[in-house]
């Protein structure tokens, strides 16, 4: 079963750069097809065994460990650069504040996260509005606001996907 995982932006400068997000996204395409490629080897050589006897079928056999091995290390590359682009996020979002619970192996809530939105959304509410100058510093401060939530969000979907990953490999 392959994983899922598009890639997505964070909060902070970090990869916020359309082209940094663009080789993300490359990336895990990539991971994906890898995947994807040695499913299908495994499925041919299965297709094939059947046809087979003697030196053929322990060379098919033999292939197929090839595959599978094949697999794994897809599936693990997968499973690494999810954890990574996680571990990223949470280390963006603890620069402003978020504590989380979990590691790189596991998985990452923030234990503030309500407080910490409802803060934010406290000081966007209180920030002047009077001259060009201030919309502009509000939008900036609100822009912000979202991509903390949206960094949040694909937290929790990495979360999933990562969970779900595990289990079926």
């Amino acid at each position: 079963s392959s994983g899922k995982g598009g890639g997505s932006g964070s909060s902070s400068g970090k990869r916020d750069k359309p082209d940094d997000v663009n080789a993300e996204i490359d990336a895990y395409e990539k991971l994906n097809a890898a995947i994807k490629e040695a499913q299908h080897n495994i499925d041919l050589l299965k297709l094939a065994q059947d046809d087979l006897s003697g030196q053929d079928l322990i060379d098919n056999l033999n292939a197929q460990a090839e595959a599978y091995k094949q697999l794994a290390q897809a599936q693990n590359d997968l499973l690494f650069a999810q954890k990574q682009e996680r571990n990223d996020l949470v280390y963006d979002l603890s620069q402003q504040g978020f504590t989380f619970t979990g590691d790189f192996n596991s998985a990452n809530l923030a234990t503030n996260y309500e407080e910490k939105i409802q803060g934010m959304y406290d000081i966007y509410n209180a920030m002047p509005y009077a001259t060009d100058e201030d919309i502009k510093k509000r939008e900036a401060y609100l822009n912000n606001i979202k991509s903390v939530e949206d960094a949040y969000k694909r937290i929790l979907s990495l979360n999933e996907d990562i969970y779900n990953s595990e289990k079926s490999y």
